[in-house]
């Protein structure tokens, strides 16, 4: 689970230690991707991340105010169904 001042999100992170062994694994998911998106019912965010050595595939509500204690459930189930 992510929390940011912008956006909550769940992800996956792939860091197996080495840039390009990431990169491998994030080259064969994405080809999987219009799959992956079809089976999991959402558009996902995929971020390779050039300059860093982890990659991230990840599923995002933006533009959400966090300190909005009326939204927390929403936010709450947002992020615990993505993960189911």
């Amino acid at each position: 689970f992510v929390v940011t001042k912008n956006y909550i999100s769940v992800e996956l992170s792939i860091n197996r230690g080495n840039k390009e062994t990431n990169e491998k694994i994030f080259d064969v998911l994405y080809s999987a991707r219009n799959e992956i998106e079809t089976d999991f019912g959402h558009e996902l965010t995929w971020e390779k991340l050039e300059e860093k050595k982890s990659c991230r595939v990840s599923y995002r509500m933006e533009n959400v105010d966090i300190t909005d204690c009326d939204n927390w459930e929403k936010f709450k189930e947002f992020q615990c169904d993505a993960m189911v």
